[in-house]
């Protein structure tokens, strides 16, 4: 399946787009289901976006079980420790980058310009909800949250 490119509807939304984009629903669906877009001011303090309560991936993974879909999350690098106490050994995620070329995913990580931000990934090419299109960002993964059709 092919990702559909769609604009995010507002700036807290990046996240439940690039889920939109990978399940190929409309971003309205999610927001319905979750009852919010994500745009209410929790910290006023802050400029916009950042003081937007925005999404949890948590929130995309009970709409996507409701749709048929999981999503599991893996991270390029994992840390490995018997106790929190203990400072972590890090090694490279074994098979990390099957995961990214053969599943469709939202990738969530950071801009260039340093903010919190999600995209759509088909394996080949990311769609970036912040300009509804195809590009090829500079942007840092942080993690890889991979959707897959269950039923």
């Amino acid at each position: 399946m092919s990702l559909k490119c769609i604009l995010q509807p507002n700036s807290a939304s990046c996240m439940p787009t690039a889920l939109a984009s990978v399940m190929n629903v409309a971003v309205e669906d999610i927001f319905d289901y979750l009852g919010h877009d994500g745009t209410e001011i929790i910290w006023p303090e802050l400029p916009k976006p950042y003081c937007y309560r925005s999404f949890h991936i948590q929130e995309m993974c009970a709409y996507a079980l409701m749709g048929n879909y999981a999503i599991t999350t893996f991270t390029p690098m994992i840390g490995i420790a018997p106790r929190r106490s203990c400072e972590p050994h890090v090694v490279v995620c074994p098979h990390y980058a099957d995961y990214t070329t053969y599943y469709q995913s939202v990738l969530t990580g950071t801009s260039a310009q340093g903010n919190p931000h999600a995209v759509a990934w088909d394996g080949k090419q990311m769609m970036d909800p912040s300009v509804g299109e195809f590009i090829t960002p500079d942007f840092d993964i942080t993690h890889t949250h991979v959707v897959i059709k269950i039923k």
